[in-house]
């Protein structure tokens, strides 16, 4: 995060576990937050509203049933 200034990432990725977090918060203003790892359902509804986007393990659902969740 210290080096986002001078790199000017498209978007920024974090573990799901360090949420939620006032950095990240701020960072989501300016940049999309890809949170990572999802390994279920539960995590993907309690953890949608510190991220836009996820990266999963072994996840396989229905994502339109989350759709209006999200």
């Amino acid at each position: 995060m210290i080096f986002n200034k001078f790199t000017n990432p498209d978007f920024i990725c974090y573990n799901i576990k360090g949420l939620p977090n006032k950095q990240i918060e701020k960072s989501r203003l300016k940049k999309p937050i890809i949170g990572w790892t999802i390994k279920n359902e539960k995590e993907i509804v309690k953890y949608s509203k510190y991220c836009d986007n996820f990266i999963c393990d072994n996840l396989n659902i229905n994502w339109r049933i989350y759709e209006s969740k999200l």
